[in-house]
């Protein structure tokens, strides 16, 4: 049957145009008998039908003809308001100066058969739904009967947004006529944080490449012994390179939003928090220890990895990733900049970073600001000419002068005098500098940097710092957490300590491990640097123990036998000869205490109590 059928498209897109080119597609009742014309259809054809009074005064009516089968379809819209009327009525045939009647149905046909074409016999009336309740208000001066919903039959797919309905005010009568177009809606993902599993520290290899690993998407993750990561549908299997690890050493099961450690039988056991777990659930912040590795759960982190722009900035903290992702930016940038943080937070570090990133053939120079008196701070930053003072011998050319064409940091700026920063202003504002007893400036070409271990911003409020001043500095700020908030980066920092110290071959035994995860470092990076230093000269060739530790960060309660300088208790000589031979036989089997036991033929407790009887840690030989 040669129909034309209109293509119904989404809001927004352009539709094909009728092939009849009179009527742009009509609408007309299912049924051959109810298509013919009472009489008078010739003429009907042109004239314009009065608006029903069902359909209110919007609607006009337009009779014409096809084919010698007289039609009624809808011509306009004239509406006032904004809203679009949805109105599902087919309305039949009608002769001259009579009144259309509005006709009902729960489907629509679009198109006609040509002219003596063959039409389908007619479709048997399904039973007709009770009617809906009129919703007021959703047609503006419209009744609410005109406004009924469209009726769709169960199953059937609800049709495409967009489609159907009136066409838009100023519509061209007789061709297309293109829906309103709908505002897209394009929500900005917002990418919150997964939880994470963090590589904190591997006691057996300090200085081995660490790593993250998301548990996006996953209901179970299975660490074992190896390296990489694969998955099978939401479970994860994570490889560990660590010989101490079982090839299924444990798993981590999410429940809802929460996650469980549980062990799968180790040799070693699972630790959370240095105690011993068979199935435990973790909150953030717990330290999960398998085999040798400690690992730092976060029930949150970024999902994307941090790519640092400076090897000596690499971070998997995300505090500390949100600091410095601008920094390639703020680099090429001759601006000033304060780096703001505690003591101790590795703020020369990434004014160093900055400087190398920059791209600036000169120097780079810092100072520190509290060491310099105010009475010499501008002979020592700006310079002086022979014989300006007394002993001025030959002239100085300054440290920003010295700093041509680099970078020049002044650390604890907050501790100058309000003197002494009054002399900095033109400096910063011009670029040109005044040597003691000259009479012309000197133009300089510096990049300024600012550390300071105390907030600028309070620091003007209770007027210890000049507030134009701080206008000049704080062209970008950068604020570096304390090493507390960050534990994610010690085992990194530990890895950088140790290869700058020679120690790259160094290991550590869990309690010490566990010591230096356990500890809060209020010294920051500069306290974790004297520690790591100091135990690896006094460990020598062996493992970094807990009793090379400082006092300070060792946990209250540790052994006395383990701290060298006091004497251990006296053992009798059979206990000797049990000592030597439960070390010997845990040497062999590198602290499996099962394979110790089948060799005794004895329990494993038993054999856990001559370890703590004879004062021996299991780490020690893993």
């Amino acid at each position: 049957m040669p129909a034309a059928r209109r293509r119904t498209g989404g809001a927004g897109e352009r539709r094909e145009p009728s092939e009849r080119g009179s009527g742009g597609g009509a609408l007309r009742r299912p049924g051959a008998a109810r298509n013919r014309a009472a009489g008078g259809d010739e003429a009907a054809l042109g004239r314009v039908a009065r608006p029903t009074r069902r359909m209110g005064a919007r609607v006009a009516l337009r009779i014409g003809s096809d084919g010698g089968h007289g039609r009624v379809w809808l011509e306009r819209v004239v509406d006032r308001g904004r809203r679009r009327v949805r109105l599902h009525a087919l309305l039949g045939t009608a002769a001259a100066g009579e009144r259309s009647t509005p006709f009902w149905s729960s489907c629509a046909r679009i198109g006609s058969a040509a002219a003596g074409g063959r039409r389908r016999p007619p479709r048997a009336a399904a039973p007709r739904a009770p009617a809906r309740p009129p919703r007021p208000g959703i047609c503006r001066g419209e009744r609410g009967d005109d406004c009924a919903r469209r009726r769709r039959r169960p199953g059937s797919r609800p049709a495409p947004a967009g489609a159907g309905g009136f066409p838009r005010r100023g519509a061209r009568p007789g061709g297309s006529m293109p829906l309103t177009p709908a505002i897209p809606r394009n929500p900005v993902r917002r990418l919150g944080g997964v939880p994470h599993l963090f590589e904190v520290l591997d006691c057996a290899a300090p200085c081995r490449k660490l790593a993250q690993h998301p548990l996006i998407g996953a209901g179970e993750a299975v660490f074992c012994r190896g390296d990489g990561v694969t998955r099978d549908g939401t479970s994860l299997r994570i490889g560990i390179p660590d010989r101490f690890i079982s090839e299924s050493h444990a798993r981590l099961c999410r429940e809802g939003q929460r996650w469980r450690a549980v062990d799968s039988g180790s040799t070693n056991g699972t630790f959370v928090n240095g105690e011993p777990i068979t199935d435990r659930e973790l909150v953030d912040g717990d330290v999960l220890e398998m085999g040798a590795t400690h690992f730092l759960f976060r029930a949150s982190a970024a999902v994307e990895p941090f790519s640092p722009p400076h090897p000596s900035l690499a971070t998997f903290s995300p505090a500390l990733a949100a600091e410095l992702v601008s920094v390639p930016a703020i680099a090429r940038s001759v601006l000033p900049a304060i780096i703001a943080g505690p003591t101790g937070t590795g703020k020369e570090v990434l004014a160093r970073a900055l400087h190398e990133l920059s791209g600036r053939q000169g120097p780079f120079l810092a100072v520190n600001c509290a060491a310099i008196a105010p009475t010499l701070l501008e002979s020592e930053l700006f310079g002086y000419r022979k014989g300006a003072f007394t002993g001025a011998i030959e002239g100085r050319p300054g440290l920003m002068r010295a700093a041509e064409g680099g970078t020049l940091l002044l650390d604890e700026i907050a501790d100058l005098s309000m003197a002494a920063q009054a002399a900095l202003l033109r400096a910063l504002q011009e670029g040109e500098v005044l040597p003691v007893g000259a009479t012309e400036p000197v133009r300089i070409d510096v990049r300024v940097l600012a550390a300071t271990h105390v907030d600028l911003e309070d620091a003007v409020a209770v007027q210890r710092f000049r507030p134009d001043l701080h206008a000049r500095l704080a062209g970008f700020t950068f604020r570096l957490p304390p090493l507390h908030r960050r534990r994610e980066d010690l085992g990194l920092l530990i890895g950088a300590i140790l290869r700058r110290h020679r120690g790259a071959q160094a290991t550590f035994t869990a309690h010490a491990g566990r010591a230096l995860l356990r500890h809060r470092w209020p010294g920051n990076i500069r306290e974790l640097e004297r520690c790591v230093a100091a135990a690896l000269v006094l460990a020598g060739d062996g493992p970094i123990e807990l009793a090379h530790l400082p006092e300070s960060i060792r946990p209250p309660g540790a052994p006395a036998a383990a701290i060298p300088g006091l004497r251990p208790r006296q053992l009798s000589a059979e206990d000797l000869r049990r000592r030597e031979q439960i070390a010997t036989l845990l040497r062999a089997s590198h602290g499996n205490v099962a394979a110790v036991a089948r060799s005794l033929g004895k329990a494993r407790m038993q054999v856990h109590r001559w370890v703590k009887r004879f004062d021996l840690s299991l780490a020690d030989y893993r």
